[in-house]
């Protein structure tokens, strides 16, 4: 009994971990009244399918402000088991942020994926999507979308070895997604779309770096 008890803690304390490695929450609003003085955009962040789970993007958000800082994963996890996706056609998720009013932006992007931990980046970073919300918004900024190629790496088996971002308007599926998670936001979306297309640096290149992957050990848990 002593050690299924240990095993348990080991599980939360794991699972506290990657929540706090994942950066503050910026939690949706649970009712109409939490919207008072705080704006709230909706993003969706996807992957190519035929890359399905041998690959996560992470968008990044506001890395020079702690208080709002976090990164948008197309694929989420639970103790490395990858969640379902919000949608039937691509590997993605769709995201609901309370923000404080004023200038936000997403900085910069990579790819990571494959059994050796494929890293893709671009270099260098293309410049950030800025947009600016107002106390009491909810705009749908988009969907960022990761199109990744990949690619047989002998031992390390498929894994990404390229990829370039864009910025696409899938409103009809991210709102309705959005709304059936979080209803006090029906009929409160308005539509501010970041610049559509291909979000690119002049230069447009990627560099790929492999690295060893580290997979926690949870204990059994023992009856």
């Amino acid at each position: 009994m002593k050690i299924r008890y240990l095993g348990l803690l080991w599980v939360a304390a794991l699972a506290a971990l990657l929540s706090a490695c994942a950066g503050p929450s910026l939690a949706p609003p649970a009712e109409a009244g939490a919207l008072a003085g705080k704006a709230v955009v909706i993003l969706s962040a996807t992957h190519s399918e035929d890359a399905g789970s041998w690959a996560d993007v992470s968008f990044f958000f506001d890395r020079s402000k702690p208080e709002t800082r976090t990164t948008l994963h197309s694929k989420e996890t639970a103790l490395t088991i990858p969640l379902p996706s919000d949608f039937d056609d691509l590997y993605g998720r769709v995201y609901v942020l309370t923000l404080p009013p004023g200038q936000h932006q997403i900085d910069a992007w990579n790819v990571v994926g494959g059994r050796t931990q494929s890293f893709v980046t671009p270099q260098p970073p293309p410049p950030p999507l800025s947009f600016e919300v107002s106390a009491g918004e909810v705009l749908y900024l988009g969907n960022l979308h990761m199109n990744i190629r990949m690619a047989s790496v002998g031992l390390g088996g498929w894994a990404p070895v390229d990829g370039y971002p864009e910025v696409r308007d899938r409103r009809e599926l991210d709102i309705a997604v959005a709304e059936k998670k979080h209803p006090v936001l029906q009929g409160k979306v308005s539509t501010r779309l970041l610049p559509l297309g291909p979000w690119l640096s002049e230069e447009a290149r990627t560099e790929r770096r492999v690295e060893p992957r580290v997979i926690p050990v949870v204990p059994p848990l023992r009856k």
